[in-house]
């Protein structure tokens, strides 16, 4: 009878758990080492037809759905491990700010007057009329509320919401670790933020263990080589600045300070870099230097400086 029984069913077995024969033991199951003798099977909620199968090893459903049949999805092994690594690392981080750095966990309203600040503000109506509430974007007010009050070191699990237009790293809600404190340096916040970020990978990945202190990078150093405030230093490629090699006498004795690379953000195989450099270098060899309407790319003037052999 059980083996008619669709898949995803709710079913009820009552039996005696043993252990398996030795040669009958399934290492790659959590439940390998043992079997039910079963006494009796009743059926509690019978499947219908799957939107899509979700047994490990079945090909991933396109995402719409996926969305649509979420209850399927959240099944799902990867999903399944995803919403309880979560679960782990939360708890990771309250123990430790709690029991190691003194850390207070206060909840926040999330009904709030609206405030100027940089994103647009989600409106909830109130039976009043022309008054609403406003979804706070950050507990900005609250924390310096606390502050004052005398929790000098708070945190929480903060749900934000901003009222913008969707990014790949942008969306309506999310939530963030909020952290304030009072009485401290710019190496304080550093080291506490440090040392919750290695405590927290040690939790999770049991064995590895990240280098303290954390590279540092002065701003106009990232920007210089990097071209941004967040550089990607796994991406081995930076911005060379040939501002020597650039600069051009045109007979005026005006000095080109600055070029540009043809189409740069567009350039990027061997051949164009190439092809379009070489060219850049006759207009040098020229003295003509004025590119329109063009664009410069870190990465490209990078890969000019290795070919030419600057």
């Amino acid at each position: 009878e059980l083996n008619d029984v669709p898949l995803e069913s709710v079913v009820c077995v009552e039996g005696k758990v043993q252990l398996r024969p030795a040669n009958m033991r399934n290492e790659d199951m959590k439940t390998g080492d043992i079997e039910i003798n079963v006494v009796s099977c009743s059926f509690i909620n019978k499947a219908g037809n799957l939107a899509f199968q979700i047994s490990s090893g079945s090909p991933m459903a396109v995402e719409t759905s996926r969305l649509e049949h979420r209850y399927l999805d959240l099944r799902r092994e990867e999903m399944q491990f995803n919403l309880r690594l979560r679960s782990r690392a939360a708890m990771a981080v309250r123990r430790l700010l709690t029991q190691h750095f003194g850390f207070v966990e206060v909840e926040t309203p999330t009904l709030f007057k609206q405030t100027p600040e940089g994103a647009r503000e989600f409106l909830v109506q109130t039976r009043q009329k022309g008054k609403f509430y406003a979804l706070p974007q950050s507990p900005q007010q609250f924390k310096q509320m606390l502050m004052v009050g005398g929790i000098d070191r708070y945190f929480q699990f903060a749900r934000c919401y901003r009222d913008e237009d969707l990014r790949s790293d942008r969306q309506p809600e999310f939530t963030q670790l909020d952290l304030e404190m009072s009485f401290v340096d710019q190496g304080g916040i550093l080291t506490l933020v440090e040392e919750t970020l290695a405590h927290l990978w040690g939790e999770i990945l049991p064995g590895s263990e990240l280098t303290l202190p954390f590279l540092r990078m002065p701003y106009m150093e990232a920007m210089d080589k990097y071209g941004s405030d967040k550089p990607d230093m796994t991406f081995g490629w930076m911005i060379d600045d040939l501002t020597d090699i650039a600069v051009v006498k045109q007979p005026s004795h005006k000095v080109l300070c600055s070029f540009v690379v043809r189409s740069g953000s567009k350039v990027m195989t061997d051949s164009l870099v190439e092809k379009e450099v070489t060219g850049i270098f006759k207009e040098w060899e020229l003295g003509i230097a004025e590119l329109n309407d063009e664009t410069l790319v870190g990465t490209t003037l990078y890969r000019m400086h290795e070919q030419m052999k600057l």
